[in-house]
């Protein structure tokens, strides 16, 4: 979004300010929530049947894992393509498309138990150094938004996640992840730390971002028309 926001006319420094303030509200506040939701039972009783678990599935032990040294190049071949071709969020999508068509095949993969930790201290590290000191400067001037945003997010969230939630076997902590307005890479690793399905949030994600950077440039321009 910083990075669009010239194109657009808008100042990059006001939407990374917002924008970091929205991943740090999400990353932070978002598990808690719906734990509280879950624990509360804050949803209706689902009415459809439970998808069952594919036979020879991703936890069949019967079939030997992917080894550790095909996974990683795999994963680097895949980023660097969809980078190359500017796919949008490319280096994390390459990957897992590759990576996931390589799962697909051996049924699992060899990875090591405290891959995901050292994912999460390389997403906390990236996230941190986007916030410069010029940004201190303006963040009292944005109060107003980020609190309109961060309020209008979780009603959008909880509706929404009610809306995917009865239409489908979805659970409901996997529904709201989904809706959950926070990176691709950051719903995913979340969504394994709570016991969620982390590859429907993976491409329920990747979905969205691709939707945003494909309409977002029309759809601004109709809406800033209308509303002028």
């Amino acid at each position: 979004m910083t990075i669009m926001a010239p194109d657009f006319g808008a100042d990059p420094i006001y939407v990374a300010v917002i924008q970091f303030c929205r991943l740090l509200f999400v990353n932070s506040a978002f598990p808690g929530l719906i734990q509280f939701i879950e624990r509360r039972k804050l949803y209706p009783a689902h009415r459809s049947a439970p998808l069952s678990e594919p036979v020879g599935g991703r936890n069949d032990i019967s079939l030997p894992p992917a080894p550790l040294a095909l996974t990683a190049p795999l994963a680097i071949c895949g980023g660097l393509l969809f980078k190359h071709f500017s796919v949008p969020s490319g280096a994390i999508l390459g990957s897992a498309v590759f990576v996931a068509a390589e799962n697909v095949r051996y049924g699992r993969i060899a990875m090591p138990r405290n891959a995901k930790y050292v994912v999460q201290l390389g997403i906390g590290c990236y996230v941190g150094v986007q916030m410069v000191r010029d940004s201190l400067y303006i963040i009292s001037s944005v109060i107003v938004p980020v609190m309109i945003l961060i309020v209008l997010s979780l009603i959008y969230s909880y509706l929404c996640s009610l809306l995917i939630y009865r239409c489908s076997s979805f659970d409901f902590k996997t529904c709201m992840l989904m809706c959950s307005p926070g990176g691709l890479n950051e719903m995913s690793i979340i969504a394994d730390d709570m016991g969620a399905d982390a590859p429907k949030v993976a491409v329920m994600h990747s979905i969205r971002i691709l939707s945003i950077v494909a309409f977002s440039y029309n759809l601004i321009g109709i809406l800033e028309y209308f509303l002028s």
